[in-house]
């Protein structure tokens, strides 16, 4: 699951726009939610964890698809993506220092 710097600088500009990073010290996720299901498609094949599935949104809407990544996975992936991100970098430090600290 080693990305190349050109993917890990893509995901990383696709997590800053429509992902989010979350931890509570017991649960751990990184995703990223688009009406663009090619995004979401293109993090799940580049990075091959995963998978995409339909959101459920209220009628009349954009249907929307969602890459999420739990636990371990969301660790690797926010460890190769950290040094590219502009806005969502503290939320992703949170998933790396959770882990980090179990050492």
């Amino acid at each position: 699951m080693r990305l190349e710097l050109k993917d890990a600088m893509k995901l990383a500009s696709i997590i800053d726009m429509v992902g989010s990073a979350y931890t509570n010290g017991r649960y751990v996720r990184l995703d990223v939610t688009t009406t663009r299901k090619e995004l979401a498609d293109w993090a799940c094949e580049t990075t091959g964890v995963a998978k995409v599935v339909r959101k459920k949104v209220p009628d009349g809407r954009k249907p929307q698809w969602r890459w999420r990544l739990n636990h371990r996975d969301a660790y690797e992936i926010a460890k190769q993506v950290r040094e590219y991100l502009n806005v969502k970098d503290d939320k992703v430090d949170r998933i790396i220092n959770h882990y980090e600290q179990e050492r």
